[in-house]
C-alpha cells in the first residue's frame, strides 16, 4: 500500500512538472493568436532594433511560418498605430512623378 501511494504521489509530481513545462514552451502561446519573431538561425528576436538589423525574419504562427524579409520603409500618416493609422509602404525608390 505505501508503494503503491508513494507512486501515485511521484505520478501526481511527474504530471503537475509536465504541465509547468508545457505552460513555459513558447509555441504554445501560438495556439491562442500570438505570433513568435525568429532569426534565420531559430533566435527568437525580442526588441524593434534586433529586427531592424534581421535581413531575413520568420514569423511562427500556430499553424505555420512565414518568412519576411526585412527592409522595406514604413510611413505612419496621422497619429500612431494603436489609434488605426492608416500605414503605407514607403517605395525604396523614390517616383519621378
Amino acid at each position: 500500500a505505501m508503494l503503491t501511494q508513494k507512486l501515485t504521489q511521484s505520478r501526481t509530481r511527474l504530471d503537475q512538472l509536465w504541465r509547468v513545462a508545457q505552460s513555459l514552451n513558447p509555441d504554445r502561446i501560438l495556439e491562442r493568436g500570438y505570433a513568435r519573431v525568429t532569426t534565420r538561425d531559430g533566435k527568437t528576436v525580442t526588441r524593434a532594433d534586433a529586427a531592424n538589423r534581421a535581413a531575413l525574419l520568420t514569423l511562427r504562427f500556430g499553424d505555420g511560418s512565414v518568412d519576411v524579409q526585412v527592409g522595406a520603409r514604413v510611413e505612419r500618416s496621422g497619429g500612431s498605430a494603436k489609434d488605426g493609422a492608416k500605414v503605407r509602404a514607403k517605395p525604396d525608390q523614390p517616383t519621378l512623378l
